[in-house]
């Protein structure tokens, strides 16, 4: 019988770390998993008029060479949990993984729960044994401005997405429904002046949005996470996610190149050029909770001094940053 992951919409406020592996010459060792994404969600209150994506739609998709950690997991001892690192060689909404390396080819029988994550390069399993299922997830402070085809997207290993099943007896079928862990900020640009931007620096007023985040695998309760997030600033709610915090482990620190703090850069390479009409889109990877208490945002340009926009609109729950779901805004920077 087909054993379905269900996704995991908030599995820890995490994002990226390192861990490197090589693809295997054949697809036909190991297990064949199939990952299938969803799609995002556009928060428009700000906007008099509601956009459905820069290409008319909002999905998520996996790259052509993309990788997944999948976890076959014992929350009773560590030393049994294995991974398998997987690979797939198309692009698309649903593709098929194969497996090239890790500590395990064949996951059955399944130990306590199956967790897979997605990208595989961003988890780092120093501490998976000695740790008792801890993971750790590295938030960079820098992220790259880039577009697939003609469309602009999210930075390349930004875009986190998470599936679980902790029922599962075996995995004799297996598809992955992924969940997306993190949000994003959106921004439709223009300008009169017609500048290039160079980059776009984002600070949170409150929040760190990078950082290597720690983590137990095993201890993380999505159900738990999204009502914690849904009550966030609530009578009572801190005292609980304090509770959930020490539960599961989590901890941030500053070790190697994502130093903890409240700024990211997006880069834009040899810069983009805004004109007065249509707008140019940008996209920046956030964690959930950031933006709560507002943020600002650095504009830089190839010529001219940069222009600092302080952004407080809307009510906090409402410009929060969301799993799976971007908060847009369009402006034209020659009016901020």
């Amino acid at each position: 019988m087909k054993k379905i992951l269900r996704g995991v919409c908030m599995l820890a406020v995490v994002a990226l770390a390192f861990t490197s592996c090589k693809k295997n010459d054949t697809q036909k060792e190991g297990i064949r998993f199939s990952g299938t994404t969803e799609n995002f969600v556009v928060n428009t209150a700000d906007e008099e008029r509601a956009y459905i994506g820069s290409n008319g739609n909002n999905n998520t998709f996996f790259e052509a060479n993309d990788q997944i950690m999948v976890y076959n997991l014992n929350s009773d001892d560590a030393t049994h949990t294995n991974y398998g690192i997987y690979w797939t060689d198309k692009a698309g909404h649903q593709v098929d993984w194969f497996y090239s390396s890790g500590t395990v080819i064949n996951h059955n029988p399944v130990e306590t729960a199956l967790f897979a994550f997605y990208p595989a390069e961003i988890v780092n399993n120093a501490r998976l044994w000695e740790g008792e299922n801890e993971a750790m997830f590295e938030i960079v402070d820098h992220q790259e401005y880039r577009k697939y085809g003609n469309q602009v997207v999210l930075p390349k290993t930004t875009l986190c997405m998470a599936a679980a099943d902790t029922v599962a007896a075996g995995v004799d079928e297996k598809e992955f429904q992924f969940r997306n862990i993190m949000g994003g900020l959106w921004l439709r640009l223009t300008d009169t002046q017609s500048r290039t931007i160079t980059s776009i620096v984002y600070e949170d007023n409150t929040f760190n949005v990078t950082g290597r985040v720690h983590v137990k695998i095993d201890k993380v309760n999505p159900d738990v996470l999204l009502t914690l997030l849904n009550n966030y600033g609530q009578p009572g709610n801190a005292e609980a996610i304090a509770a959930y915090i020490s539960e599961s482990g989590y901890f941030v620190d500053d070790a190697h190149a994502a130093l903890k703090g409240k700024v990211i850069t997006l880069n834009c390479g040899d810069g983009v050029q805004l004109n007065p009409n249509t707008p140019q889109h940008f996209m920046i990877t956030l964690r959930p909770v950031a933006a709560y208490d507002g943020f600002k945002l650095t504009f830089n340009f190839t010529e001219g001094e940069p222009v600092v926009y302080d952004y407080n609109g809307l009510e906090p729950m409402t410009r929060m940053i969301r799993p799976n779901q971007f908060l847009r805004l369009t402006r034209n920077v020659a009016e901020l």
